[in-house]
């Protein structure tokens, strides 16, 4: 299957023009797909129409999907692959992602991937923003390098603002784990910065690597 590839900027993001992810993707041209995000981080496919199987099916083809077990009340009923991200009048519902943040850091594996599908662009707000980790370790001084080369954070999500008052309800469902400040790439080998907003805590030296919260 022949596509269009268009950078989207110099940092970061490129469309991919001519791909129907709801049809049958061929190996060859879904290992093309796969090499495009891998160089340019974040990949845009326009006027997309999916339905929910069409979405797990797509996304499944870069690996196992989490289930979303520690966040049950959120996920969809129907496929719990798919984390619904609604804003309903009259509703009180959790706002998820409304801060800077890498999906799921608080988890011993945390995915390689997102695949976001926007059914409703609502007239204000909505805005979702990326940013190139890869890029900001690259421009980080040789000194700040090598001091957080050594340096992991405790990410826990007790002390997210929407946990208040929930700390043991979420420590047990949700401990604090450690993860590398600088986290390494498994394929490309690229190193970025592995740290947000969700991953408040104590930075801990090299020596401490094995420890992980419970």
């Amino acid at each position: 299957m022949e596509f269009e590839i268009r950078r989207l900027s110099s940092g970061i993001g490129a469309e991919i023009i001519g791909v129907d992810l709801s049809a049958d993707i061929d190996e060859k041209t879904f290992a093309q797909i796969e090499k495009c995000w891998l160089e340019n981080v974040i990949l845009l496919f326009r006027g997309q129409k999916l339905n929910n199987e069409q979405h797990v099916r797509f996304s499944a083809r870069f690996g196992k999907l989490d289930e979303h077990d520690d966040i049950k009340r959120l996920r969809d009923p129907d496929h719990h692959e798919i984390l619904p991200v609604l804003s309903i009048p009259g509703e009180k519902r959790l706002r998820v992602g409304a801060q800077w943040h890498s999906d799921m850091s608080h988890s011993l594996c945390p995915p390689k991937a997102s695949l976001l599908r926007c059914e409703e662009i609502p007239p204000l707000g909505g805005d979702t923003m990326f940013g190139n980790m890869y890029l900001a370790y690259e421009r980080l001084s040789e000194s700040m390098k090598r001091l957080l080369d050594d340096l992991w954070c405790v990410h826990d999500m007790t002390i997210a603002k929407h946990n208040i008052g929930q700390y043991n309800e979420v420590r047990k469902r949700q401990p604090p784990v450690a993860q590398p400040i600088i986290r390494i790439h498994p394929e490309t080998g690229k190193k970025g910065l592995n740290r947000d907003s969700c991953g408040k805590g104590s930075c801990l030296s090299g020596s401490m690597q094995p420890w992980m919260a419970g």
